[in-house]
C-alpha cells in the first residue's frame, strides 16, 4: 500500500504501455475490419476521443505463416488472431505463439460467438482474451485497456494505491460491448475530478491514476483476485450465470456475491 504521508507520482503508474499490435486476420476479414476506416485511424479516434496520451500502431498479416516471421523479426506488444486463417487454423497458431512466446499477450477475435462455441477449455488458455467484433472500432480500445490493466494493476496498487472494478462474465458478446461502454465512463469521470488548476501534461500524467478493470469469467478466479485486491477494489459487476469449477451455475453470481459479503466483513 502507498505511503499516504508521500504524494503519488503519478509518472511512475501504468509502465506497461501496449505501442505495437500486430493483427492476423485474412484479407477479406481485415477489409470487412476497415471497411469505415483504416483501423489504425479508428484507434486513434478513440484514444483521442478519450483524451489518452497516446494510440499504439496497428501491423497487418495476412496469413499465419506471415505472422510467424514478422513475431520472429519484430517485438510486439498485443497479438490479435482472427478466427478465420487460409494456411493454419487460429487455435493451431495461438499454441505456437504462447508455445514461444508465453508472455506474449494474444488475443481471439472472431466476428460470432457461434465461431468460439466448440473451442475447448484447453483451447483457450492458448488465449490471453477472446473478444467478440461487432462493427464497434471501440472493441480495440477495450482489448488494449484490458490487457494493459492486468499488466499493471500489482504494481499501481503498490506505487499509487489505485483502484480496481471486477467484472465477471464468461460470454464474449457480453463483455465485448460492456467493456468498452464501462473504460468510457471511467474515463471520462476521472477527467471530471482531476484538478482544473493543473496543465495538460500533469492531467494526462494523474489519469494514470484512473480506476483499473479486471475481467474474470469464472468463480474461482473472481474470488482470487477479490482476495488478493480486496482494500482497493471499488465494486464487482457480476452476470448471474458462469462457470463454478468449470460447471456453467444458474445462481453463480449471488454465490459471488454472498461469498464476497462474508470475506469483507471477515
Amino acid at each position: 500500500m502507498v505511503n499516504k504521508s508521500n504524494p503519488i507520482n503519478y509518472q511512475d503508474l501504468m509502465l506497461y504501455r501496449i505501442h505495437e499490435i500486430l493483427l492476423i486476420a485474412s484479407p477479406y476479414d481485415a477489409f470487412i475490419l476497415e471497411q469505415d476506416g483504416k483501423l489504425t485511424e479508428q484507434i486513434m479516434n478513440e484514444y483521442m476521443g478519450m483524451n489518452l496520451s497516446y494510440a499504439p500502431r496497428v501491423w497487418n498479416a495476412p496469413s499465419a505463416n506471415q505472422a510467424i516471421k514478422l513475431i520472429n523479426k519484430k517485438s510486439f506488444d498485443l497479438i490479435i488472431i482472427m478466427m478465420r486463417l487460409s494456411d493454419m487454423s487460429s487455435i493451431r497458431l495461438g499454441e505456437k505463439i504462447k508455445n514461444k512466446y508465453p508472455n506474449k499477450p494474444t488475443v481471439l477475435l472472431a466476428f460470432d460467438e457461434s465461431e468460439i462455441k466448440k473451442i475447448s477449455i484447453k483451447h483457450k488458455k492458448y488465449f490471453d482474451e477472446i473478444f467478440i467484433w461487432s462493427g464497434d472500432s471501440n472493441v480495440f480500445t477495450a482489448i488494449i485497456k484490458c490487457i494493459e490493466d492486468k499488466k499493471n494493476v500489482s504494481r499501481d496498487i503498490e506505487k499509487g494505491d489505485v483502484r480496481l472494478i471486477i467484472v465477471v462474465e464468461d460470454t464474449p458478446k457480453y463483455y465485448s460491448t460492456i467493456l468498452p461502454v464501462l473504460y468510457k465512463e471511467i474515463i471520462y469521470n476521472t477527467k471530471q475530478l482531476i484538478d482544473k488548476s493543473l496543465n495538460d501534461t500533469q492531467k494526462l500524467f494523474h489519469m494514470r491514476g484512473r480506476p483499473k478493470i479486471l475481467l474474470s469469467t469464472n468463480y474461482e478466479d473472481a474470488i482470487s483476485i477479490f482476495k488478493k485486491y480486496q482494500k482497493n477494489t471499488l465494486g464487482i459487476i457480476t452476470d448471474l450465470r458462469f462457470p463454478v469449477k468449470n460447471i456453467k451455475h444458474p445462481n453463480a453470481g449471488i454465490k459471488l456475491v454472498s461469498e464476497i459479503r462474508k470475506i469483507d466483513l471477515s
